[in-house]
């Protein structure tokens, strides 16, 4: 702060040096001031990043555990079908080879469409999963960068308060 803008009954009245520590006080303590806010504000956005953060991991694990339950559900159904397929195939081969082998052929087409089917389902409910979680973690970005940007709005309002306070106190003192 320079020492012109102190008023000069005040500057005669404190003298040269009172004033020059006058204001070398008043910018000690917006310093300080300052850096504790400072401080504060970080400290609090970084614990709002840590419980944000913590809440979409926990989301995104219950998501996989979800799939991966449902793929081990797939494996066991899948792999008690094709137990059942062989006991049927073995029925089939004491009856007649012939008619066995193109019964056979019929079947593995069959299943390998529906593996094929299964597993261009799972993949679009994988995309579907991480386009939703893309999605959401967008948002939170935004919501976190929004308040963040209300925040530094709202110090800066309260410092441009501080000083016409200070001000004004100083123009009527």
């Amino acid at each position: 702060m320079d020492s012109t803008r102190v008023s000069a009954a005040l500057r005669e009245r404190l003298g040269d040096a009172a004033t020059a520590g006058l204001l070398q006080l008043f910018n000690d303590a917006r310093r300080e001031w300052m850096a504790d806010v400072m401080a504060a504000a970080s400290d609090r956005f970084e614990r709002r990043l840590v419980e944000e953060a913590s809440k979409l991991h926990a989301q995104m694990t219950a998501g996989l555990s979800g799939i991966r339950q449902e793929m081990a559900e797939l494996r066991s159904d899948i792999q008690r079908e094709m137990s059942e397929f062989q006991g049927g195939i073995r029925q089939a081969m004491e009856a007649g080879a012939g008619a066995l082998r193109q019964e056979l052929v019929e079947s593995r087409n069959g299943l390998q469409r529906e593996l094929a089917e299964l597993r261009s389902s799972l993949s679009q409910q994988s995309a579907e999963i991480r386009n939703d979680l893309r999605t959401e973690m967008a948002d939170q970005r935004f919501e976190l960068l929004k308040w963040a940007f209300l925040f530094w709005v709202g110090q800066f309002f309260a410092v441009a308060s501080l000083v016409a306070v200070v001000v004004r106190f100083l123009r009527t003192g």
